[in-house]
């Protein structure tokens, strides 16, 4: 058996909050657990009882309700803590009992940062427009915005009135951005004057004004300065206020409760293969799920300063929101993902005593690509945690994180989605790390691998699936019927039982891997491969800048790859990528074909969209490509004749 790469202090395990969670367990109700795995099987055999204790011990402000959980025939109209009421935002900002605040970074061109008392005074300030507005429960409030502090403080203000929240980025364009708006007839739309990528600044009022000529049940346009005191072109805006226009200095403090069920946030799916889905979350299941993963599984504190590269149209800015609710700050960085120069994101670290950094793994990849070399050449002392999510996180990647990054860190890499705003599997700080691996399933969530028949496998490759209900499963699909929908995506294989639609499997350590989504899996000769075993193996090499795989005709595997600069693919290239494929996995895993592409498509959250390619390959419509980050590189692969 393998070593683990790090190992968490004996200081370190006795100053979690995980370990103050299990000394609280054994004090209070008498539970005595010889480790994380028999904790968590006590959690999802005691489901009622895990939520009901952690909401104690997390100190959710709010009336609990004596029913801890509602359960229907149908699962997706089970509910917790059905007769609870809170306010996410109360819960979200404690009315001063911390210090943390919001810092904001366009790329290295300014700074700003506002204190936990500006922004309970902006919360309560929106929140009275929302009132004054006309903003009723259940109204559907939108952000057009990149990832500033005013987004966090209309999201908030937004949950304060009992309306729901909505955002894209503007790199999601004008047309996927009214593919997802329109379905939900927002009252109104907060946005910027302008946004900076690489270094150049662009303005909005042109692209906003279309998107609100194209939806008409927008009232109102708010616009934020993006610059202080550099407002650029406000009043072109059609129907504006100005967001600073709107901030008072004695607002009305009110914390205003709804029930623990009350819909929070609509996401949206990806869309790359049809109309994105409009999946709401009810704010208590959002609210005790984060705090949950923050406190017990990341060790987030208060005083902790966290940043995630992120944008408004992925739930991990969601994610990044709640951390205040633990007592922690928030980073936000806004502009090119390696914008002024690639080591910048070090330099933040180090100037804000970042504690958390969170990122995608396909980032951490490139570092390694371009040989960063961070223990050498930066501090990163106050640097606990560094968190993967967005897809599988190698193996070689663990190694550089600990050889060339830091060598005491957590490394915690994560796996959930859009879909229940949170994670399914996850970390521990008081466990090992091992390469490759997930360290565990998450506390009160009865993760399981199922082969095509539903049975539970080990060490086998399958379905990742939920055994039982959990508080941030969707209340329902915008618009969705008896929950048809709803039912018919994540309900419907198994019986009831949560099929998340990723290919995993459970490993000797009782740590989970991830292999890739189930409906690209591959599928050569009658044999399931994900398409992630086939990446690591290729895209080690320093002049692949990516690959993707898909199944075509026969099932046959095609292999597309990026390469570096002027570099051209050859034979002799084709086979090292052959060779090193067969020696490290099977030959089943061999491409029948490897292919130079000009690009491969990429979700807005930066997630290949091996679906794209595999739809239009096989002569099937691709029904959305605005949806993707590069639209224009599907032209590629329509147009290949094989």
């Amino acid at each position: 058996m393998r070593n683990p790469i790090w190992q968490p202090s004996k200081e370190r395990v006795s100053n979690s909050i995980i370990s103050d969670f299990i000394k609280f367990l054994s004090d209070n109700y008498g539970y005595d657990f010889d480790g994380y795995h028999s904790l968590w099987k006590w959690s999802v055999d005691n489901t009622n009882e895990f939520w009901s204790i952690f909401w104690d011990f997390s100190q959710i402000i709010g009336h609990k309700g004596s029913k801890i959980f509602q359960k229907e025939e149908d699962p997706t109209r089970s509910r917790f803590f059905p007769n609870s009421e809170i306010s996410f935002a109360e819960n979200i900002l404690k009315d001063k009992e911390f210090s943390n605040k919001i810092i904001f970074w366009a790329e290295d061109k300014f700074r700003r940062e506002i204190n936990l008392d500006q922004i309970i005074n902006q919360v309560h300030s929106i929140s009275d427009f929302f009132i004054e507005s006309g903003i009723k429960p259940g109204d559907r409030v939108v952000g057009y915005l990149s990832n500033i502090p005013e987004g966090i403080i209309a999201a908030l203000a937004a949950s304060n009135v009992g309306a729901i929240w909505s955002s894209c980025s503007p790199d999601f364009g004008v047309d996927s951005s009214v593919d997802r708006f329109m379905q939900i007839s927002p009252k109104i739309l907060f946005t910027s004057d302008q946004v900076i990528q690489n270094g150049e600044f662009e303005e909005l009022n042109t692209k906003v004004n279309e998107i609100v000529s194209r939806i008409s049940s927008i009232q109102n346009v708010v616009v934020c300065n993006y610059i202080p005191d550099n407002p650029k072109n406000l009043d072109s805006f059609n129907n504006s206020v100005k967001f600073n226009d709107l901030l008072k200095e004695n607002p009305t403090h009110n914390w205003s409760r709804f029930n623990f069920n009350h819909p929070l946030y609509i996401l949206f799916s990806s869309g790359t293969t049809g109309p994105p889905k409009s999946i709401m979350h009810g704010s208590g299941g959002t609210l005790i799920q984060h705090f949950k993963e923050h406190k017990l599984h990341c060790d987030i504190k208060p005083g902790d300063n966290i940043i995630y590269n992120t944008s408004s149209g992925w739930m991990m800015w969601n994610w990044l929101l709640s951390c205040l609710g633990s007592g922690a700050s928030i980073v936000l960085f806004d502009g090119g993902i390696f914008s002024p120069k690639p080591k910048f994101i070090f330099d933040l670290i180090d100037q804000e005593d970042i504690t958390f950094w969170g990122t995608s793994a396909k980032y951490i990849e490139a570092l390694e690509k371009l040989k960063l070399n961070p223990i050498n050449t930066h501090n990163l002392k106050n640097l606990k945690t560094i968190s993967s999510t967005g897809s599988p996180l190698s193996e070689e990647s663990f190694k550089y994180i600990y050889e060339k990054v830091k060598s005491d860190v957590h490394l915690t890499s994560i796996s959930g989605g859009t879909d229940i705003v949170g994670c399914f599997v996850q970390g521990n700080p008081n466990m090992p790390v091992w390469p490759g691996e997930i360290q565990v399933k998450g506390l009160g969530m009865d993760v399981d691998v199922f082969n095509q028949g539903g049975d539970s496998v080990k060490e086998t490759q399958g379905e990742l699936v939920c055994k039982n209900n959990f508080p941030s499963q969707p209340v329902g699909f915008w618009n969705d019927n008896n929950n048809r929908n709803y039912y018919e995506n994540y309900y419907a294989k198994y019986n009831n039982i949560w099929h998340h639609g990723d290919f995993a499997s459970v490993t000797k350590n009782l740590g989970i891997k991830i292999f890739g989504r189930s409906d690209t899996t591959l599928n050569p000769r009658g044999i399931r491969i994900g398409t992630s075993e086939i990446y690591r193996q290729v895209n080690q090499f320093d002049e692949v800048v990516d690959s993707l795989a898909v199944s075509y005709g026969d099932e046959r595997i095609i292999l597309f790859v990026k390469l570096s600069g002027k570099q051209k693919l050859n034979a002799d290239l084709v086979k090292k990528y052959k060779n090193n494929i067969k020696q490290n996995t099977t030959s089943n895993h061999v491409p029948k074909l490897i292919i130079q592409a000009p690009d491969l498509p990429r979700t807005k959250s930066g997630k290949l969209s091996e679906m794209s390619v595999k739809r239009v390959m096989n002569n099937q419509e691709l029904n959305n490509s605005q949806s993707l980050e590069n639209p224009e590189s599907i032209e590629f692969f329509k147009n290949l004749n094989l």
